[in-house]
Formats: structure tokens, C-alpha cells, sequence
């Protein structure tokens, strides 16, 4: 059966055709057509039956559902009578291919600088969400019906970034609802690490926070993400480094010991090893303008991808050890960790 999922291009914005209520006092039958435009309808009360390629669906109130451009709908049960609803028509290129799929916990990391290939993803968006009473998502679809309306002479430029934000919402609200995603979990080891970004990497801290097996949260982590939770650590380490580069005149020396490392050295090491240039050069570039051209900075994001796919391994490493905190040590474990880099 064909595809009937949207996919939502991180480099495009979708383009809104006609954002609008319809009520239906009497019951209501689906027209039966092949769309070239994709359809996102929200049942505020009551309900609507549609067929789709052969599937019927029973959208009832606080349901939202997506129809994809060139499929066959139709109708064959009618509305329920006095049933209400939001319906929005709209344009967005699907992706060729399947592509790059966005990762959501490790796609973008916090405090990251975005290039162009960090754009370069397809969200797929649900089918079918059934949203929680007053949702954000059904006040945001509210305001894009009186945007839809509105005589401001700029209004398409205000309901096609509203229209992405509530097709993300829509992608966030999904997630959160899976099951078999472990979501909260590593959310809260996400939230752990970056609020750990200045100190060492220390698994039984870990350990104790979660009242789980270092060895158990690796694993679902890197399920979940892709990466190890000592990388993911020492990428948010590396992009805070950077943004105090490109924000502030701090010494290099100032800024490795702020984010937790003892020796300078090392960190320009781990640095380069993360960016693809040195702490100096990076804050230079940054700064002047001067550096990196299209097929330089392709090359780097290159260099970061095999960078990362080399040290998916280097957890193994840390299976049930405690970091110790003195200073010898966490000098001792960050050789450790440069080494995992450098495989």
C-alpha cells in the first residue's frame, strides 16, 4: 500500500491554501476526491467517518487526523449531527526518499551551531492524535482560522510558520504518547546531562540519580539516541565551549576550566575532534569571517559524522565503573575518554 504518512521537511515551510470551521447540523458525508493539496482536520465536537485508500477512520471530537494530496478519500458513514470541526488545506513537497530521519534527542543538541546539513531531516507526522482538553495545539489552530481571516496584508507570512509549528506539535505530542520509546527517561538523562555540561562525566552520579544500573541506562539511551551517553555529554561540553567563543573574549584556558576540564591541551583536543578545528581557529573564523567555504565546511560535517560513528562503541568502557572525583582521576578518565574519541 502507498505511503499515507506526511513528512515534514525541516528546510520547507508548509504553505496554507484555506484554514476554516464547517459546521454540520445535519449528517455530513466526505466528498469523494483525490486532493492535490494535503488536509489536516480537527473534530471539535461531534464526529466524522473517512475512507482512505480502502481504511476508514472515525475521527470523533478532540481527534486530528491527516489526509496526504493524491490519495483517495471518501465518505461512507455520515457525521455525526451538530459536529464541528477545523479544517485546514495545505501544500508541502514530500521528500523523494525516505532520507535522513530525524532523531529527536539527538538530531540537534543543545547549544549547537546549525549548518545547513543539520536541516536536512524528515519529520514523519501521525496519522491520527487524539489531543488532551485544551491542548495548545487547538488554541494554535484557532489562530491560524482568524489569521486565515485576518486583512492583515501579511498574513500568509504569519499562518505558514504557524501551520509548522503546530505540524511539530503535532510530532512532539505523538512521541510522547509512544510507548516504546522510553521518552521521559531519556528526556530526564538529557536534562541530567546538560545540567552536568561543566563537570566530568560520571556514571555512578548516574547511577544514584535514576536508582537504575549504569549498564541498563546505557543501553536504552543509546537505543533510543544513537549515541553513548558519555558522547552526547562530551558534544553538550563542546557546544557550550563553543558558545563561549562566539559570545565572550574569556581566555581558551578560561573557558576549558569552566567547562570542566583540568587540562587545556586535552580540551582543544577533544574540541577539535568534535568541530573539525581548534578552539582558536573556531572563535577566529567565527569572528572575522574568514575560513571555512562550502566544500571546506561540507567537509567538516563529514569529519564530525565519521567522528561520531567511530566512538559508538567507546561506552563499553564505563559498564559499571565510578568516576572518582579527585583531580588525578578525572585526569586519568579524560585520556580515557580522548582515546574512545580517537579510535
Amino acid at each position: 500500500m502507498e505511503d499515507n504518512r506526511l513528512y515534514l521537511k525541516l528546510n520547507q515551510m508548509p504553505l496554507v491554501k484555506v484554514a476554516d470551521r464547517l459546521y454540520a447540523e445535519k449528517p455530513f458525508l466526505h466528498a469523494d476526491r483525490r486532493a492535490d493539496f494535503h488536509v489536516l482536520l480537527y473534530v471539535i465536537q461531534g464526529s466524522i467517518s473517512i475512507v482512505e485508500e480502502g481504511t476508514e477512520y472515525e475521527i470523533d471530537a478532540g481527534s486530528l487526523f491527516f489526509m496526504k494530496a493524491g490519495l483517495h478519500h471518501y465518505g461512507v458513514t455520515p457525521s455525526a449531527p451538530d459536529s464541528r470541526w477545523i479544517y485546514v488545506h495545505f501544500l508541502m513537497e514530500q521528500p523523494d526518499q525516505e532520507g535522513s530521519r530525524f532523531q529527536l534527542y539527538t538530531s540537534h543538541i543543545q547549544e549547537q551551531e546549525f549548518d545547513r546539513a543539520d536541516y536536512d531531516y524528515a519529520i514523519q507526522l501521525p496519522k491520527l492524535l487524539v489531543l488532551n482538553k485544551g491542548s495548545a495545539i487547538e488554541g494554535k489552530l484557532y489562530h491560524l482560522v482568524e489569521w486565515f481571516h485576518s486583512s492583515n496584508p501579511l498574513r500568509a507570512g504569519y499562518m505558514n510558520p504557524l501551520l509548522q509549528e503546530i505540524l511539530l506539535d503535532c510530532y512532539m505530542e505523538d512521541e510522547k504518547d509512544n510507548p516504546y520509546s522510553n521518552a521521559e527517561i531519556i528526556y530526564e538523562i538529557i536534562q541530567f546531562l546538560e545540567e552536568h555540561t561543566h563537570e566530568n562525566f560520571a556514571s555512578g552520579q548516574l547511577e544514584a540519580a535514576f536508582h537504575l544500573s549504569y549498564k541498563h541506562l546505557c543501553r536504552i539511551f543509546k537505543q533510543a539516541t544513537g549515541r553513548t551517553m558519555t558522547q552526547y555529554h562530551t558534544e553538550l561540553r563542546v557546544n557550550e565551549a563553543s558558545r563561549l567563543l562566539r559570545e565572550t573574549t574569556y581566555q581558551i584556558t578560561d573557558i576549558s576550566s569552566q567547562i570542566g576540564f583540568v587540562d587545556p591541551l586535552y580540551f582543544s583536543n577533544v574540541f577539535k575532534k568534535v568541530n573539525g578545528v581548534s578552539p582558536r581557529n573556531y572563535r577566529q573564523r567565527y569572528m572575522t569571517g574568514d575560513g571555512a567555504g562550502e566544500e571546506e565546511e561540507a567537509n567538516l560535517q563529514t569529519d564530525k559524522v565519521e567522528n561520531l560513528a567511530q566512538s559508538l562503541t567507546a561506552e563499553e568502557e564505563h559498564f559499571g565503573k565510578k568516576e572518582a572525583v579527585t583531580e588525578t582521576d578525572t585526569r586519568r578518565q579524560s585520556q580515557k575518554e580522548l582515546d574512545s574519541w580517537l579510535l
